[in-house]
């Protein structure tokens, strides 16, 4: 499945979709990519020049702390590689 969701993500990146806008949340699909614990849509992500610190609002925080919280070690692992601040914190101070 993980793979599947990177094809559709790789499409919509060929039709010009810009990854780096949040929705009203705060929210990107970085962030919804480390919710799902799902590496292959970050490697996508990572490809297309996605922010991997970008905190979302006070009800979301950094791809980091999501992938975390669902027990990604290896969504962890990646964005560890891709040199992110584990000590940066969403605007409601969450780390």
């Amino acid at each position: 499945a993980g793979s599947a969701h990177a094809e559709c993500l790789q499409f919509f990146l060929k039709q010009g979709v810009d990854i780096k806008r949040p929705v009203k949340s705060g929210f990107t699909p970085v962030h919804a990519a480390a919710q799902k614990g799902n590496v292959h849509c970050l490697e996508v992500l990572s490809e297309s020049g996605a922010d991997f610190n970008q905190a979302g609002s006070q009800e979301f925080s950094t791809p980091a702390y999501l992938a975390a919280q669902v027990g990604s070690v290896e969504c962890l692992h990646f964005l560890a590689s891709k040199g992110i601040d584990f000590k940066k914190a969403n605007p409601s101070g969450v780390t």
